[in-house]
């Protein structure tokens, strides 16, 4: 930066100089790198935050702190204040006199004071200090600020003593694409750098083309972009488009704002397509009509963002979406999503088909024609079907038909698929129990009516598995075979249970399924909030405890098995009124 070696080159002037740029625009980062060649010029920086600084006396004691960096042992300078300044008494030196360094380097020492908007005691603290420094003429003072902020937090103060102590001022600006290359070329792993140095111009394009300047959000997403692909495990010729832009929206919508994580997650977990379909009619409302809701607050998010077109690219991804959000994301599932790894998953599975249709744009006329190939014959099979994904792969069709990129026109699509539906209804082993997370984009009237009917496929396969878990439940009970699960995290489970039946089968299991209802009834009593789970199911307990009552002899001796079944039965009373 010519301005600032004509300063630093020439004696001492009697002012300071400004170096002025935004939060995040590289002040920091340039001075860093620039200040490492001032040897060359025969001048010693010493660089020094005001962040947090309260007084003249503070400032004084960082310059000491930075001063003695060189003296001593790494233990003496990391061991901070106290001990750096028991160290200048040690070599003799006054705490208190602040011409330490400039006395040793008379004239050649080069003061960098950074953080000037976040100094936090009064301002004429710290201009006395600086201009203390400059007066005595044996320094070059750097002062580095965001004067916006500088302007806001100090007001007509900043604007005064800037006049009486800067002669210049030079602005930074980001140099996106060095800074780019200097962070990359810093990851230590050979394999990583490489994928990352061979995708950077779609790096610094995405952080070009959304107006990204702050350098620290670019740090923050090629750091996190680096951590996916490595915890992914992306293969070096995977296409990496799709990734990085993700990570791209994600980090640089955190950056605005903590708030954006929850938006950001709900972004993927729907399809691309379906996102700009929801953007598209978007467009069409006018403002006044425009919904107060999430999804229209995403929508905003994603276009003021400049993320738009880039929604083409994102596949529905549930683990990235967790990931975003800090939960526990299983990253081979990104992979699989996102298409980083070639051998990850078959070239006819569901996932690859959905990528295929939802970046349509991407891919060839030949591959969207097989694409959709495979996508009819998916929801044809009877292997395991994903609910959600015949939705998907619905829409998608019913999309592409509408713009004429399918042969099939939209009511005959919408009706072969009701009759695929329906062939379902009869084959609910067959589905899974997933279930469609959210629409993004208004469903049509034939969309409407699929719809319909998954909602009622979804209600049946959650019936399904639900009586399975039932079965599989009270089989543990009567048995022991497998984990016995507790009463209140699975339950309610006796919903539809015939009491009679059940008391019949458990005094057939004999002692040992006895003891082992005793010891779930009694667990669940010691739960606090059991009633939030297992509430529906207190009748049912009172309804058993009256059956076992009624069926114990009424003399004795009774059988161990009729005495256990007592002391079960006081214990369901005592469960039924906790429950209540």
């Amino acid at each position: 930066m010519k301005p600032v070696d004509t300063y630093l080159k020439s004696p001492p002037p009697g002012y300071a100089l400004l170096v002025a740029g935004p939060w995040g625009s590289g002040k920091s980062h340039w001075w860093n790198s620039y200040s490492q060649g001032l040897k060359a010029i025969d001048r010693v920086p010493i660089t020094i935050s005001a962040a947090g600084l309260r007084s003249a006396e503070e400032l004084e004691s960082a310059l000491f702190q930075a001063s003695i960096e060189d003296l001593g042992s790494p233990v003496f300078r990391e061991a901070g204040l106290v001990v750096g300044r028991a160290l200048l008494r040690c070599v003799k030196v006054d705490p208190n006199d602040i011409k330490l360094k400039a006395d040793t380097f008379s004239g050649k020492t080069v003061i960098c004071i950074d953080d000037i908007e976040r100094f936090a005691g009064d301002f004429s603290s710290l201009f006395g200090f600086a201009l203390n420094l400059i007066d005595r003429g044996v320094v070059h003072c750097i002062l580095m600020a965001d004067e916006t902020q500088a302007e806001a937090k100090f007001n007509e103060a900043y604007a005064s003593y800037k006049e009486r102590l800067v002669g210049r001022t030079v602005h930074v600006r980001p140099d996106i694409d060095a800074f780019c290359d200097q962070v990359i070329k810093g990851f230590s792993d050979d394999g990583l750098r490489d994928r990352l140095e061979a995708h950077q111009d779609a790096i610094v394009r995405q952080l070009k083309n959304k107006g990204i300047s702050n350098l620290r959000t670019a740090r923050y997403f090629i750091t996190e972009l680096a951590q996916v692909l490595g915890d992914t495990k992306a293969a070096k010729g995977a296409d990496l488009d799709s990734i990085i832009s993700a990570v791209a929206f994600w980090t640089m919508c955190a950056s605005k704002s903590s708030k954006n994580s929850s938006l950001v997650a709900k972004a993927f977990s729907t399809t691309g397509l379906d996102l700009a379909m929801a953007l598209r009619e978007q467009s069409r409302q006018a403002e006044d009509d425009k919904p107060l809701t999430e999804m229209a607050a995403l929508l905003d998010l994603i276009q003021s963002m400049g993320f738009s077109d880039d929604v083409y690219n994102w596949p529905q991804s549930l683990h990235f979406a967790k990931l975003v959000k800090s939960e526990e994301a299983d990253f081979e599932a990104i992979a699989v999503d996102f298409q980083l790894r070639e051998a990850v998953v078959d070239e006819r599975s569901a996932s690859r088909i959905l990528a295929q249709l939802n970046s349509y744009r991407k891919i060839s006329d030949r591959e969207l024609q097989e694409a959709i190939r495979d996508a009819r014959a998916y929801l044809h099979s009877l292997e395991e079907v994903h609910l959600p994904v015949v939705f998907d792969f619905y829409r998608l069709l019913h999309y592409l038909s509408e713009i004429r990129l399918f042969d099939v026109d939209a009511e005959a699509w919408t009706n072969e698929v009701l009759g695929i539906l329906a062939a379902y209804g009869g084959q609910i082993d067959a589905l899974s129990d997933a279930r469609i997370e959210f629409i993004a984009s208004p469903l049509s009237e034939q969309e409407t009516r699929v719809h319909v009917v998954i909602e009622r496929l979804e209600g049946q396969v959650e019936s399904h598995f639900w009586l399975k878990q039932r079965d599989a439940f009270l089989h543990s009970i009567l048995t022991g075979e497998g984990d016995v699960p507790d009463l209140v995290s699975n339950g309610p489970l006796f919903s539809g249970v015939d009491v009679v039946d059940f008391h019949r089968n458990l005094s057939g299991a004999g002692v040992s399924a006895v003891t082992r209802l005793g010891a779930l009834t009694r667990s669940a009593l010691r739960v606090g909030n059991a009633r939030d789970f297992i509430g529906s199911d207190g009748s049912f307990f009172r309804a058993l405890a009256n059956e076992i009552t009624a069926n114990i002899p009424a003399t004795n001796p009774i059988s161990i098995l009729d005495a256990q079944l007592s002391l079960v039965a006081k214990d369901l009373v005592r469960l039924a009124d906790h429950v209540k």
